[in-house]
């Protein structure tokens, strides 16, 4: 549970106790990680929103989205790290007058950096654009974020096509993790775009200024690059996959010619010497004196034949 707040005075960064910020302090950043039932109350209290408002921005499956009421409400989904794979959650801003109220159910890395930048009396770039500034700054550290883990998916896969023949568990699970990954990215940047387009059109009061519409242009072209990124890795992983399954099939197949090659190797001369184990009086050569040995030889002569044949076909 976590409660930070900052604002700008006298070109400083100051920490403020986050309860005594009100609707006509300067402007404030207020970052809120994992808030209790009390901390929702108080900022309830500060902002003049209902609580509910805050308890649904800690809902993980809250998609991307905008919403314009007595306060501007944005959605925007972040990359976050569970034990050892990769999701994205709801990163919510709630905007009212001066007071910007960063709210998620998890601490998120590059936020979490930033206030402690910010906590060192670092980061003034923050507030220097007003307070489309803070938005900005902070999709853009998420972002950041995003383009950062992609290119850890493409170093992973360019490690794995090179082992591409050491089919292995590890391997396997490494694809499938990755997968999975760029599946939560590409739904999630999807719908992030949406909310970068409806910023960049200006159609909310804090964003009209042309100023802040270039700003969010940038935000733009960058979700775009971001999606592109994804798309070619979820191509490449998913060619992996299947070059994997292809594999692992063609190995399959030689195996079993290779059974089915020795096992007609042995079946030959067991068929002859069942049939010679019969119970018969009358079985040719059975009066010739070198009978058994011209049988052997033909066993002989038909196993070489057949192991020379079977080679022919590569299935030895």
């Amino acid at each position: 549970m976590t409660v930070h707040s900052y604002y700008l005075k006298d070109n400083r960064v100051i920490e403020e106790d986050y309860k005594n910020v009100t609707l006509d302090s300067p402007l404030t950043w207020i970052w809120v990680s994992n808030p209790s039932p009390d901390e929702i109350n108080e900022l309830s209290r500060i902002a003049d929103i209902k609580a509910n408002v805050f308890e649904d921005c800690l809902d993980e499956a809250e998609s991307s989205r905008v919403e314009n009421d007595a306060y501007v409400l944005i959605i925007y989904r972040a990359p976050y790290h569970e034990d050892s794979d990769i999701i994205t959650i709801p990163l919510s801003f709630i905007i009212k007058k001066n007071i910007v109220i960063t709210v998620c159910n998890k601490s998120i890395k590059c936020i979490e950096d930033l206030s402690r930048m910010l906590s060192y009396g670092r980061g003034k770039f923050l507030f220097r654009q007003e307070l489309p500034g803070i938005i900005y700054n902070i999709i853009d550290k998420v972002n950041e974020d995003y383009l950062s883990i992609i290119n850890k998916v493409v170093d992973t896969s360019d490690f794995i096509e090179e082992k591409i023949f050491d089919i292995n568990k590890e391997n396997i699970q490494k694809i499938l993790s990755i997968n999975t990954t760029l599946a939560y990215f590409h739904s999630s940047l999807s719908a992030n775009f949406e909310v970068i387009k409806i910023l960049r059109k200006g159609y909310l009061k804090p964003f009209r200024d042309s100023e802040f519409i270039d700003l969010f242009d940038d935000l733009y072209y960058d979700v775009i690059e971001l999606i592109d990124a994804e798309k070619i890795q979820r191509d490449i992983i998913n060619n992996l996959f299947d070059m994997q399954s292809t594999i692992v099939s063609n190995e399959l197949n030689v195996v079993i010619k290779k059974i089915t090659a020795i096992a007609t190797l042995i079946m030959v001369p067991t068929l002859i010497s069942g049939i010679y184990g019969m119970n018969f009086k009358y079985i040719p050569l059975s009066g010739n004196p070198y009978g058994f040995y011209i049988i052997i030889l033909i066993m002989f002569v038909v196993v070489i034949y057949l192991a020379w044949y079977f080679r022919r076909l590569k299935w030895l």
